[in-house]
């Protein structure tokens, strides 16, 4: 049978030392990891519950006086309960559910889930920024490839982000023989490359995370016909 016991965990090497004679009222607590126990002062009698690995209950020892060193072979725990009309509802066989240690449990793995938490919300804002320059980078090269007017994509990016803040690349090539050239002599059919960078901080909770960027590059042909100089289109 399953049931439930509320329990004060002790931890610490003060605390496991003392045990209920530390505490000033009579709530059981729950020593993990412990075979042995004494009852030096324990003004009442005490009962024990003797755990394995499982919390499962593998003997109970029952008005255990002051000034007694009791010990239980194979035991992974025990409880220590004052109040006897509480340890009389206990049997050798019962699984307990200790509610107090799934505080202390919960207390040591919160903090792991909220950091955790808030890396994946992190994440998704990162995803999402990073969807956003890639398409406004599409958008500017499509611009730039109908007008052949770097401007144009100055404009078209200066719409979505603050230009001081964008590290910016425009390399043109030629058609036949791909070699690099300038905006000025960039005509029909010859390619465009836009190449961006935005600076990104991630904000988590307790941990220091060092600032990187966001890239996005985007590629196309010049579509304008226009074959006078400035060689642009409307």
């Amino acid at each position: 049978m399953t049931l439930e016991l509320n329990v004060k965990r002790l931890t610490s090497f003060k605390e496991r030392l003392q045990g209920l004679a530390g505490l000033e009222n009579s709530r059981p607590v729950y020593l993990p990891n412990c075979s042995s126990i004494h009852t030096f002062g324990i003004k009442k009698l005490l009962t024990l519950l003797w755990l394995d690995v499982d919390k499962t209950v593998i003997r109970i020892d029952s008005s255990v006086p002051p000034r007694r060193v009791k010990c239980c072979r194979g035991a992974k725990g025990v409880v220590e309960v004052l109040n006897e009309s509480t340890a009389a509802n206990y049997k050798v066989g019962d699984h307990l559910r200790l509610k107090g240690q799934a505080l202390v449990e919960s207390a040591f793995v919160f903090p792991v889930l909220f950091l955790l938490l808030f890396g994946f919300l992190e994440l998704g804002l990162m995803l999402q920024a990073q969807q956003r320059l890639t398409h406004t980078i599409h958008l500017a090269v499509q611009t730039g490839s109908l007008t052949n007017n770097d401007s144009k994509i100055s404009t078209i990016l200066s719409e979505n982000y603050e230009l001081a803040e964008l590290q910016i690349s425009i390399k043109n090539y030629q058609a036949q023989t791909e070699s690099e050239i300038t905006a000025f002599d960039r005509r029909y059919n010859d390619r465009l490359t836009l190449q961006v960078q935005q600076p990104y901080q991630l904000n988590i909770p307790f941990l220091d995370v060092t600032p990187f960027s966001l890239e996005a590059v985007a590629s196309a042909r010049v579509l304008c016909r226009n074959f006078t100089p400035p060689y642009q289109c409307d």
